[in-house]
């Protein structure tokens, strides 16, 4: 699970780890393995559940990002935490269907030559 908390705080605790996370930080946890959330105040998140093969880490690398929040200041956070905001607010604009057909690559012909 992937979460960007948009406003409040939480504490968040998993495996070893218990962190505070403040408004704007996004942060992952595995839904595999028991976690600990409190939100004691008012709040809004927004998540995204991932298969965990999609994230394309091993076992070790997952542990070390779980319950540590990622700030705009730090590489996987910066970036992401805006997109999965958008990504969230429009995915009730997502129909679900399933392209008509996959897209192929057509081989490119040389366009006709002029005759003079």
């Amino acid at each position: 699970m992937v979460k960007v908390l948009s406003r409040g705080v939480a504490r968040i605790g998993q495996d070893t780890r218990d962190t505070l996370v403040r408004p704007g930080q996004l942060f992952v946890y595995d839904m595999a393995r028991s976690v600990r959330m409190t939100l004691p105040e008012r709040f809004r998140t927004k998540s995204l559940v991932l298969p965990r093969d999609v994230l394309g880490l091993s076992e070790s690398e997952l542990w070390h990002i779980t319950a540590s929040p990622l700030g705009s200041e730090t590489p996987l956070g910066g970036s992401p935490s805006p997109f999965l905001s958008r990504l969230v607010d429009t995915a009730r604009t997502y129909d679900g269907r399933p392209a008509a057909r996959p897209m192929t690559a057509a081989p490119i012909e040389p366009p006709p030559r002029e005759t003079v």
